[in-house]
């Protein structure tokens, strides 16, 4: 039997699309997680404040002193753009599925 689950081997196809100069420093694996599940959920329909509630999830435990940690309408324009890449990947990803 495989020793990655199906939403790890998801999470890492979206990962891999992802330049890892972007990614934080801890927690990769949950935070991609929860971006597989983003695939599977919303599909191509994935949209920036879908990966900010998923981010957000994740930042609970990893990165709490966030300032980015305020519902998706509190944020900059130029703060919801920085989600634009995991968007594009996850949807990307979700399109083969």
């Amino acid at each position: 039997m495989n020793s990655e689950s199906y939403i790890r081997e998801l999470g890492s196809k979206i990962r891999s699309k992802i330049d890892p100069s972007k990614l934080p420093s801890q927690g990769l694996d949950e935070l991609f997680d929860s971006y597989a599940v983003l695939a599977l959920a919303k599909g191509v329909d994935v949209n920036n404040e879908d990966v900010h509630d998923a981010w957000s999830a994740w930042a609970t435990k990893f990165d709490p002193q966030n300032s980015s940690l305020v519902p998706f309408d509190e944020l900059s324009d130029s703060t919801k753009q920085q989600d634009d890449i995991f968007t594009k990947a996850i949807a990307e990803v979700a399109s083969t599925l």
